[in-house]
């Protein structure tokens, strides 16, 4: 089963008090999602990851996330992949090459 994350859900990590992004439940609950495979979930983490919504600016976690959703067929996430990908350097697109080597989990670090 394809769970959608609905985009309230981005609303509600953005004007949530500043709480550390480790011990949101919404969070951690679209995390694990997005380590089952699930597109729409990884799509919604390479989002938070890329603008640093209550995490830390990590641009090549993004890229990861990115790519784990596009090779499913996500266009979104294929968009947002190839504009980072501009964006980042040999070193960093390596990097987030290296994370999509590891398992899903692995990923979000």
């Amino acid at each position: 089963m394809n769970r959608v994350v609905p985009a309230f859900l981005l609303v509600v990590l953005c004007l949530a008090p500043a709480a550390r992004a480790a011990d949101d439940p919404v969070l951690a609950s679209l995390r694990v999602a997005a380590e089952r495979g699930e597109v729409d979930a990884q799509y919604e983490l390479g989002v938070l990851y890329e603008f640093g919504f209550h995490l830390p600016d990590h641009r090549v976690t993004a890229l990861a996330w990115y790519t784990r959703a596009a090779e499913q067929g996500n266009a979104a996430a294929a968009k947002r992949r190839d504009l980072l990908k501009t964006e980042l350097s040999a070193l960093e697109i390596e990097q987030a090459g290296r994370l999509l080597a590891a398992p899903a989990a692995t990923a979000q670090r």
